[in-house]
């Protein structure tokens, strides 16, 4: 058959909840269980997408 198409999952990082899938640049996110704030992904990739 086809080859299956691999999708990242996002969790957090104190409780391991999934927060999110799929691929992301730069995003900052809270748990709606444990509500741990945390951004994930480049900052970098980020800037010098929006210098441009």
């Amino acid at each position: 058959m086809g080859s299956a198409i691999q999708i990242n999952e996002i969790r957090c990082k104190r409780c391991r909840r999934l927060l999110l899938k799929g691929d992301i640049r730069l995003i900052e996110i809270k748990c709606p269980k444990c509500g741990y704030l945390q951004k994930i992904g480049n900052e970098e990739v980020s800037r010098d997408s929006n210098s441009q």
